[in-house]
């Protein structure tokens, strides 16, 4: 099905959410099986002033025992990757009846003002993978995130004695406490890095709504959620954060091998966060459900903690004049980070997930793909 030559995907890389979107209902137009297309509309406006929407597409018969998901732009600025994946494999799909007993689900641009906009966050600042908390009972604690707060963000703009500041701490601390000190996922700074938010956002609880419907725990599903960022350069990571003695992980890594790695045990280029958009899949889904995060390396995390360092301080100066070359160096530092301008790069993204797809798609009618 999912055939390794070059795509038309990579011919038609988006150079924006509004190129990625028009791909994506270019390609629905193609498709012969498709149920269902519901496109929501989000209340922010993009970068241009455009509408922006979360289009959640539906392929095959409604009552499907297997469904294989596709997610893209949880975090915004990552969709360029994710949507050129959807828009891959619905190129596919045009030309490949799907079985009567499987669905594909394609969510595209989960953030679509990040996605717009050049941001991993949304337009409040919540990053949707620290957001799926119980907002009705006591917060996470973040103190080490407290104590380096003023140092993640000068709010003199003394960068220097901030770095300084910053290395400090991670000498004292070690990589692991102060990687987790910043990224695992923070309750007490809006401006901040990994925010979480103070309520449920607009993107969660659309994707609640969705699971409410769709009767997952009567079905076989695999979950794949696009990101970029971390790891070594083009390639794909299969991030399982499945407690690793669940029914789920042993699937996952009997599905595919060692390409799955797990953050609880410390294999993973991943650690184990707070408040991921996994964990309300994984309550809708049956015991046996699988959700897996496919991660494709770009650059040192340590560069990526620089790049949303001056991306959240530049927001917390009030909104940006995306004339003024300092904002737009700092936008384009973060677009290069999430989404390297290099064809090699952006092909190793789609080879590796039509790899993946083509397992999973195998795995779940029962096929053994020998991974």
């Amino acid at each position: 099905m999912f055939d390794p030559l070059v795509s038309p995907a990579l011919q038609q890389y988006p150079a924006d959410y509004c190129q990625a979107r028009s791909n994506l209902l270019n390609a629905m137009e193609k498709q012969t099986c498709l149920l269902e297309h519901e496109a929501i509309r989000h209340d922010a406006k993009g970068a241009l002033g455009e509408p922006l929407f979360t289009d959640i597409l539906w392929l095959g018969r409604n009552d499907a025992e297997n469904v294989l998901v596709l997610i893209s732009a949880t975090h915004g600025v990552e969709g360029f990757a994710g949507s050129a994946i959807q828009h891959d494999v619905l190129l596919q799909l045009a030309r490949t009846a799907l079985p009567d007993n499987l669905a594909v689900v394609i969510i595209h641009a989960l953030n679509p003002w990040g996605f717009s906009h050049l941001r991993r966050v949304n337009e409040k600042g919540i990053d949707l993978n620290r957001n799926s908390v119980d907002f009705q009972q006591v917060l996470p604690e973040s103190a080490d995130y407290n104590l380096l707060a003023g140092s993640i963000l000068p709010t003199d703009g003394n960068w220097q004695a901030a770095d300084q500041q910053l290395l400090l701490h991670a000498a004292q601390w070690g990589e692991q406490r102060f990687r987790r000190a910043i990224t695992s996922g923070q309750y007490t700074h809006p401006a901040g890095l990994f925010y979480g938010g103070d309520a449920p956002a607009f993107s969660r609880q659309l994707i609640e709504r969705k699971l409410g419907g769709w009767q997952l725990d009567q079905r076989q599903v695999l979950v794949l959620d696009l990101h970029t960022g971390l790891g070594p350069f083009g390639h794909g990571e299969l991030v399982c954060d499945h407690p690793a003695d669940s029914l789920a992980s042993h699937k996952a890594r009997q599905w595919f091998n060692r390409l799955v790695s797990l953050p609880e045990t410390g294999n993973s280029c991943s650690i184990p966060l707070v408040g991921l958009m996994d964990y309300l899949w994984h309550s809708a889904m049956r015991e046996d459900g699988i959700y897996l995060t496919l991660e494709y390396g770009t650059y040192p995390v340590l560069r990526m903690l620089e790049v949303l360092r001056r991306d959240h301080w530049l927001y917390a100066q009030g909104v940006p004049d995306f004339c003024d070359p300092q904002a737009q160096a700092i936008r384009a530092e973060l677009r290069e980070f999430f989404d390297p301008d290099s064809t090699l790069w952006r092909e190793s993204v789609l080879l590796r997930a039509r790899q993946v797809i083509r397992t999973g798609w195998q795995r779940l009618l029962g096929v053994d793909s020998g991974a």
